[in-house]
């Protein structure tokens, strides 16, 4: 072949043998690297080990660890059903169904251990250092090119972030493998010409964009490579290359704008249609047929308004919307129920325990149901009506009425305190009386005259839906609310 390919075959000294042994070894480092190159890559990778070893002996952090994997029945519960959800479902106004995927898969096999997933996040950024490494040398055919800008990558104080933080690294750590790999993919079209090269890195830039957002630029960084490999950059064939993750990207493009520029408050028109709705007091459903008769404002299927019944249908009713709806972004807890006897030392157990369990309860069961997926994109709104026996309790409301009136002003301020950094605003509303069907519990019920003094119930709609209907920025916490 011109190139001595056998040892047997060298004749003469020592020297004249390995002269003529040097084709043999060139071949050799075109498809694969000598000991000591092994060597040195080696040691980036062990340097990268070490320096990220801390990392596995820390915990999962209380910042969207808990409500992105932990909490998430997305992740927790790998099945056909949630998979199906996790392609059709914006998690805190972003779209990365795949690396959602890839977390519940992990944590299918690994469970809930910090350990087992802190070392796939570790052992995934090894991966990517290979990357950029392979990448580098296809690209420049040059080992120490390619060395010091994989150690560049693997050390970089920048990348501790996404790889000690789970919420971040199963999202950063899976766009870039599939953005590495498809710019490699390119690479070996571009020497091979085989159009299953093509179609590999048209996937994995697919798979990448449904990671992270960023991964739209890679068709940039094709144009990129197309210029270090002197391409015609205008050349028809180019162009027509790049048509397919310039159209990908631009819809990906779209739907990041869409929803980063998403109105965190019902727009005008919603607020009109909103306060053009029929108004619905009810105050108990005794059979759980009834929940179908409820009604229910939904705005594009992005806004739910509902009335909370009785405690014991609480969590059927929370199900049953999220199962029709698939969301609840604002819950309004408007249920109200008194007890016949007021004075403590006369109400018995029954009627404490069905007063409480209605307004207090059946709050707590409604409003920890439709949490989650609240946390899991970053804002919701949940306004409870008390009631000024919580601030001035007496025989008016109640022993029963008013503890639990004030055990969910309480409720509503822990909301407030713990989850408004998670984008949750929680709202208390302490109206004195209001004309509504709860005064026929009263043991005197009011007179006509005595009711058209009283606040009516389109006034606390009106306050509720002013606390809706804030930007996202601001959240009032508390209302109190008096006839004149």
């Amino acid at each position: 072949m011109g190139a001595v390919t056998s040892r047997k075959k060298l004749k003469g000294s020592g020297k004249a043998q390995r002269i003529a042994a040097a084709p043999l070894k060139t071949a050799r480092w075109q498809v694969g690297l000598n000991r000591n190159e092994l060597f040195c890559l080696g040691l980036v990778l062990a340097a990268t080990f070490v320096a990220y070893f801390p990392v596995l002996k820390s915990q999962f952090t209380n910042y969207d660890d808990n409500n992105q994997i932990l909490e998430s029945h997305l992740v927790r519960n790998l099945s056909f059903e949630n998979i199906k959800a996790l392609f059709s479902t914006v998690i805190w106004n972003q779209y990365f169904p795949v690396a959602m995927l890839i977390m519940a898969l992990e944590f299918k096999v690994f469970g809930a251990s910090a350990l087992a997933l802190k070392t796939v996040s570790v052992l995934l950024h090894l991966g990517n250092t290979l990357l950029v490494f392979q990448f580098i040398r296809k690209l420049f055919n040059r080992f120490d090119y390619a060395l010091i800008t994989a150690a560049l990558f693997a050390l970089n104080t920048l990348q501790v972030e996404s790889v000690a933080w789970l919420s971040a690294s199963f999202k950063v750590g899976a766009y870039t493998f599939f953005a590495l790999a498809s710019l490699l993919a390119y690479v070996s079209f571009l020497k091979s010409r085989t159009p299953v090269w093509f179609g590999l890195s048209l996937l994995l830039f697919l798979s990448s964009c449904m990671c992270k957002e960023q991964a739209i630029a890679l068709a940039a960084s094709l144009l990129a490579i197309d210029y270090l490999r002197d391409r015609p950059l205008f050349s028809r064939r180019v162009i027509l290359e790049k048509i397919p993750f310039v159209i990908f990207g631009l819809i990906f493009a779209a739907v990041t704008f869409s929803l980063k520029g998403k109105m965190q408050n019902l727009s005008r028109n919603q607020k009109q249609d909103l306060a053009a709705q029929e108004t619905y007091t009810l105050n108990e459903i005794d059979r759980t047929d009834k929940i179908e008769d409820l009604h229910l404002s939904s705005f594009d299927g992005k806004f739910s308004l509902f009335v909370l019944g009785k405690t014991g249908e609480a969590t059927l009713l929370a199900r049953w919307t999220l199962e029709r709806y698939g969301r609840v972004d604002v819950l309004v807890n408007n249920a109200g129920h008194s007890s016949k006897v007021r004075n403590i030392r006369y109400v018995d157990e029954r009627e404490w325990e069905s007063v409480v369990a209605v307004n207090l309860t059946g709050v707590y069961k409604l409003t920890q149901a439709v949490l989650p997926g609240m946390i899991e994109r970053g804002e919701g709104t949940i306004v409870t009506v008390s009631s000024l026996a919580a601030l001035r309790p007496g025989l008016i409301g109640g022993a029963p009425y008013g503890v639990a009136k004030a055990g969910v002003r309480n409720l509503m301020g822990h909301i407030h305190t713990v989850l408004r950094n998670k984008g949750i605003r929680a709202t208390t509303i302490l109206p004195a009386e209001v004309d509504t069907p709860i005064l026929d519990n009263r043991p005197l019920v009011p007179d006509a005259e005595a009711r058209a003094s009283m606040m009516q119930a389109e006034d606390v709609a009106r306050a509720i839906l002013l606390c809706v209907t804030l930007p996202a920025r601001t959240v009032i916490e508390e209302i109190v609310m008096s006839p004149t």
